[in-house]
Order: structure tokens, then sequence, then C-alpha cells
């Protein structure tokens, strides 16, 4: 049984880095919903896991282009109602990126 290094920023034995394969995490996007938009989302993302649960246990059948398209309606439908939803700006989010920046440049 082999096992390879899982790619890290860590240095190997060889003294070369191996930089890590992942993209940096996007920021995150906060919205509020109106009681109607997070219904919509709700019963959208229900929607989704009920076609994906379905098609999961069918076993004599292989997987069709209807349902991929399907699935991927639903959810370009639930991202579109999340776009529309209000976006909340935090009044403190600079004053955390400063924090945290100063914090790292301290530990480093």
């Amino acid at each position: 049984m082999s096992t390879s290094p899982i790619p890290s920023v860590y240095p190997s034995s060889r003294g070369a880095t191996v930089s890590n394969p992942l993209p940096a995490p996007s920021p995150v996007i906060r919205r509020r919903s109106s009681p109607q938009q997070g219904f919509a989302i709700q019963i959208l993302g229900n929607a989704v896991d009920h076609l994906l649960r379905s098609r999961m246990f069918l076993i004599d059948e292989p997987p069709s282009k209807a349902d991929a398209d399907a699935i991927h309606l639903l959810m370009r439908l639930k991202r579109a109602v999340f776009s529309e939803c209000e976006q909340v700006t935090e009044a403190n989010r600079s004053l955390r990126q400063w924090m945290a920046r100063t914090l790292t440049r301290s530990a480093n």
C-alpha cells in the first residue's frame, strides 16, 4: 500500500515546498431575505435535495441529462432568489479586517 504525501504549504523532507492546490476562500456575502424569499430558498433547496436523493438509489437506470438539467435549473433559481435579497454590510468589517491583519503580522 503506497501513501503519497498530502499537498500542503509545509516544507517537504527535501527542502522544497508544495503549494496548496485549494483556492483562497472568497469573502462571505451576507444577505437579509424577506419571509417570502426565505421560503422560496427553502423550497428550492428541498426540491434539489429530493431530486438528488431520489436518483441516488436508482441502480438500474443511468443518470439522465434531464435530471442533471433539472437540478442545475433549480440551483440557478435558488441562487437568483438569494442574489435578489438585500445585501447586509457590516459596520465593523473594516475594523475586524484591520485587527486580523495586525494580529497575523504580529504572530509571524
